[in-house]
């Protein structure tokens, strides 16, 4: 594992929704589609999307993560203004086209656009950038992680991360810290370090076999200062891509850990070519409000399985809920599969299937906001179809899913109620160009069927 595959997760103080989060594979696909009746099967249930408003972007923009705000969406995005690459945030209103941009700084290398999170109305973002130096000197050519507070115009810079964090980084995604934490945010990430002996098996001579661990920095109240970092998962877990969520008293953070797969022969390899050979799974630790782990780190999926990504949900609840991307097929073909996994401080987790099978491998779903959990899912099926499925209260699917063509060949960047509308959501996708059509966003309306 590289510094190049950090991931870092904020955490703010109100729960923000979202559905694109770093997995094996993107779920990006191909150009622009319209609906197509057929491709939708007669016996499965009506597709309840439709398409709405649409706003057009400049072809080289580069889209990250998307939260929700009061009438709006914002985006962290990379665009060229005055021919420099720079990290903005994309305001998009729920009813209208017009985007607004607040730019933060240049950035340089291969870095991510910004990650948001957010306080109430307030909007936050985070971004490997090269910061100005001071009394109006050029910029400096080394990129630092800066956390920003985005105002109607302009960005103020707040905290500057860890040196130990690579600039190059992945995305962020945000969530809220419990009522009367001593933190404004807390951020985590996986970073390289000396693997434990048992890790060093099958190293290459002469390279120093590396891990992953996950840290955790905790800003100070005013976010302009790191108060601490802490170092929160085993040795032995090769840890990689945590998230990071709130609970009575605290927090959870979880992460995906890590070990290969014994070496087999040539004639039984199914893998697809430069497929991952590792196991994957799913571990989960529970912090008290200072930060200290307030019991052991468990294991929430099997150790020999083949995790691609997860998402956390929760809110202020001491309860955890996990919706886990898994690559592992019943039978050759069947495609991966989505399960829900209950945690808590007090007993043993428990698994139930969400989308058994035919998941495309490697994608990641999209969930809805609460509360306390979606009432829909989105997710990309193994022939490349974007498809939604109903959850009850306790997050359990309700029954078949449909089949939602017109959010195909998109990326799904965030879903949330809409304000005056219950029992409905709000899907706002990134469109590539295709087609001579521009590349933008759009937003959709479908239908919860709770």
């Amino acid at each position: 594992m590289s510094l190049a595959n950090f991931t870092p997760v904020f955490l703010a103080l109100a729960l923000t929704s979202g559905c694109h989060r770093t997995t094996a594979a993107d779920s990006t696909q191909g150009g622009v589609t319209t609906p197509d009746a057929a491709s939708v099967d007669a016996s499965e249930p009506p597709p309840r999307c439709s398409v709405g408003r649409s706003a057009d972007l400049a072809s080289d923009i580069d889209v990250g993560q998307a939260t929700l705000v009061s009438g709006a969406a914002v985006v962290g995005v990379l665009r060229t203004v005055s021919e420099k690459r720079v990290a903005s945030v994309a305001r998009l209103p729920r009813n209208g086209t017009a985007v607004s941009f607040v730019d933060l700084a240049p950035v340089s290398g291969s870095v991510s656009p910004p990650s948001l999170f957010t306080r109430g109305d307030e909007v936050f973002a985070a971004s490997a950038v090269r910061p100005a130096a001071a009394g109006g000197a050029p910029a400096r050519s080394e990129a630092s992680w800066i956390v920003f507070r985005i105002g109607p115009e302009k960005a103020e810079a707040l905290a500057v991360l860890p040196d130990t964090v690579d600039s190059e980084l992945a995305a962020v995604s945000g969530l809220a810290p419990a009522t009367g934490s001593p933190f404004g945010a807390v951020i985590a990430w996986d970073e390289s370090v000396k693997a434990p002996p048992r890790a060093t098996r099958g190293a290459d001579a002469g390279e120093e076999p590396m891990s992953g661990a996950v840290r955790v920095a905790f800003l100070t109240p005013d976010m302009l200062a790191v108060a601490r970092v802490e170092t929160v998962s085993p040795a032995t877990s090769n840890a990689e891509r945590p998230e990071v969520i709130a609970r009575d008293g605290g927090f959870w953070v979880a992460w995906i850990a890590r070990q290969p797969e014994p070496t087999r022969e040539p004639a039984a390899e199914l893998e697809r070519p430069g497929e991952d050979r590792a196991y994957k799974w799913v571990e989960l630790v529970a912090l008290d409000g200072q930060g200290k782990a307030a019991g052991p780190v468990r294991r929430l999926t099997p150790l020999l399985g083949h995790v691609s990504g997860f998402e956390m949900m929760g809110g202020a609840r001491s309860r955890v809920d996990v919706f886990v991307e898994l690559d592992d097929e019943r039978t050759l073909g069947a495609g991966g599969s989505i399960v829900h996994v209950v945690a808590s401080l007090d007993s043993a987790p428990r698994t139930t299937p969400v989308v058994p099978e035919g998941r495309e491998r490697g994608t990641a779903s999209c969930l809805g906001a609460g509360p306390p959990l979606p009432s829909l899912m989105l997710y990309v099926d193994s022939t490349d179809h974007v498809r939604a499925v109903d959850l009850d209260a306790e997050g359990q699917s309700k029954g078949p899913a449909s089949a939602e063509p017109s959010l195909d060949r998109t990326r799904l960047l965030v879903a949330g109620p809409p304000p005056s509308t219950p029992g409905g959501l709000d899907v706002l996708a990134w469109v590539p160009a295709a087609g001579g059509a521009s590349a933008g966003l759009r937003w959709s309306s479908c239908d919860s069927r709770r």
